[in-house]
């Protein structure tokens, strides 16, 4: 989160009676460390006064809002970070940035670990939020890289999609550019017009999820690219496609451990899912 912009919420009912600290990391998408870090620096106000105590209780339409204070907190360190170990990094992108390239998470990350071998294992649109795993050196990007070729590392999605598929479950096997490939899908909640699925990949082919979900009719909210056409539910201010990367599960190569990481809903996707009236 860049702290250079002011951020504002509102609390809303189901939200009244929740810390302050767990509230700013829930609606900011940022740990409760970096989140107290903001509470300690009195960079947080609820209904224009200065509140610093982590266990603040909120009452519903409370207005709580972050000022500008140092920018510490937007480094991948103590705002992204979603695990690490000797080998591993995982942390959790930010829509509108590269994977990998000029100004993308994978020179970020390489500059805040003083570790110019660091490399992205895989890759997220610019437009994904969620998990993105990076390897420490050679050998383990080698390994784990295995991993996803032979489909050993499960990974799921959220996803907003226009209109409400007929199943509530389902499977998308249409190959794209000739290979394999395959998407489950399941309905979290729906209207008529908004569908929440979550989504789980056993393939990884380029733009995979926004390619199957056009091609059975239901494209993802906020798509430019795939699946163009009108639609009834007004998407003006939606900026990007609302594609999350929500978890990664895989064995680790070196210990044999079972390692599962999961990102929180990225602000956007949660004001969606409010904006709509669906969870």
């Amino acid at each position: 989160m860049d702290l250079e912009d002011r951020k504002r919420f509102k609390v809303g009912k189901k939200e009244q009676g929740e810390t302050l600290v767990d509230f700013l990391a829930r609606r900011t998408s940022v740990s409760k460390k970096a989140a107290k870090r903001w509470l300690d620096a009195e960079a947080v106000r609820v209904n224009n006064k200065c509140v610093w105590m982590a266990k603040h209780a909120l009452e519903a339409e409370d207005v709580v809002e972050v000022v500008s204070t140092s920018g510490d907190a937007a480094d991948v360190k103590n705002s992204a970070l979603l695990y690490e170990d000797s080998v591993y990094i995982l942390v959790n992108k930010p829509a509108g940035m590269l994977s990998v390239g000029r100004k993308s998470a994978e020179q970020k990350v390489r500059r805040e670990w003083g570790n110019q071998a660091i490399a992205a294992v895989h890759r997220l649109d610019r437009d994904t939020s969620g998990c993105l795993m990076f390897a420490k050196n050679r050998a383990a990007w080698t390994a784990a890289t295995e991993l996803f070729r032979s489909r050993e590392i499960f990974k799921s999605y959220h996803a907003l999609v226009h209109g409400r598929p007929r199943k509530e479950s389902g499977t998308i096997r249409q190959p794209i550019e000739g290979q394999k490939a395959v998407t489950h899908y399941r309905v979290v909640s729906a209207n008529r017009q908004i569908s929440h699925l979550v989504l789980r990949l056993d393939t990884g082919r380029t733009h995979q999820a926004r390619k199957h979900l056009a091609g059975i009719g239901h494209p993802v909210v906020g798509e430019r690219r795939y699946g163009k056409r009108s639609y009834t539910v007004n998407t003006a201010g939606v900026r990007r496609q609302m594609l999350h990367a929500e978890k990664i599960r895989f064995e680790h190569p070196w210990g044999g451990q079972l390692i599962t990481v999961a990102a929180p809903l990225a602000q956007d996707f949660a004001a969606c899912l409010q904006s709509w009236g669906i969870s």
